[in-house]
């Protein structure tokens, strides 16, 4: 009985890798679970294409991951900070920066045929950004790659040419107003935080490397603005955080502190007061043994 093949639709033909040492990725295991969620949506996703540079829909993502739209653009972003992504919020379009990494070409007519996916966007000025990434690119794809973009390749459709002359008055404003995940808008407060946290830590761990302190000031920042944490409140919870034998190997980053808050705020304020593996004794106060054999209501208010 002879049969027909029926075709394959495009999107059901593309696929994405995922390869195992993502786990081992600093970056990606600092996210917290539902910023991790996000980071392998973006990755694998259906709005994804073959060369990282595609439109994105907030609105639609936060619809198939069941969250509301506030939720999901603060994790969003969070996201896109840690891994060095940038969002066009205009445009809606986000640029992958290591996409080449993990997702290489196998030659250079697969490359040629990749870049027509630049004939699906809109007009957007992270193409820019994507022309000059070439870090991760096999070398022997570098010059193919260069020629074909210098050359114009793929050419403009003519939708695309109609949305450059509508939106060419507006470039200025777009470059001011665009959503770069690298761009961190946190105060001298929160760096200052941010450097204390670090020497806390470094105190513990002398050979652990160094974070950038500006990513994590503006995690400071989100949970001043966002989460209605004092500096004071942040300062006095890391610092329990950081003599619990336990915690103290497990909050390394704002981002966990902020993670794991309520968590710790209940431990912290539990009524005996004590960390979990040992006691606190209060500063110039000298610890006792035999002082509780001798008065069973010693230590207590």
């Amino acid at each position: 009985m002879a049969t027909t093949d029926k075709p394959k639709r495009p999107d059901m033909a593309r696929f994405r890798k995922v390869y195992p040492r993502l786990w081992s990725d600093h970056d990606f295991l600092s996210l917290s679970n539902g910023e991790k969620v996000i980071a392998l949506l973006a990755l694998t996703g259906p709005q994804s294409n073959r060369i990282g540079l595609f439109e994105f829909s907030p609105a639609m993502s936060a619809e198939r991951l069941g969250w509301d739209a506030e939720t999901f653009a603060e994790r969003f972003g969070n996201v896109c900070e840690t891994m060095n992504w940038t969002f066009d919020k205009h445009a809606r379009v986000l640029f992958i920066l290591g996409w080449w990494k993990w997702n290489p070409p196998d030659g250079a007519n697969i490359l040629i045929g990749n870049l027509k996916d630049l004939l699906e966007l809109p007009q957007t000025r992270l193409i820019q950004d994507f022309a000059a990434n070439t870090k991760h690119l096999p070398e022997n794809l570098q010059g193919t790659f260069t020629q074909r973009l210098a050359e114009g390749y793929p050419k403009g459709s003519a939708t695309q040419e109609k949305e450059k002359e509508k939106k060419k008055e507006k470039d200025q404003e777009q470059e001011q107003d665009k959503t770069s995940c690298r761009t961190l808008r946190s105060d001298e407060t929160d760096l200052v935080l941010a450097k204390w946290m670090w020497k806390l830590i470094h105190d513990l761990q002398p050979d652990r490397k160094e974070p950038n302190l500006e990513k994590w000031a503006n995690t400071f920042r989100l949970m001043r603005e966002r989460d209605g944490r004092t500096e004071a409140d942040i300062r006095a919870l890391f610092a329990w955080a950081n003599q619990d034998d336990f915690w103290q190997t497990n909050v390394l980053s704002p981002q966990k502190l902020r993670e794991h808050w309520d968590t710790l705020k209940l431990k912290k304020d539990r009524p005996n007061g004590k960390s979990s593996n040992r006691n606190l004794v209060g500063a110039g106060q000298r610890h006792d043994p035999s002082a509780a054999e001798r008065d069973p209501d010693h230590g207590k208010m």
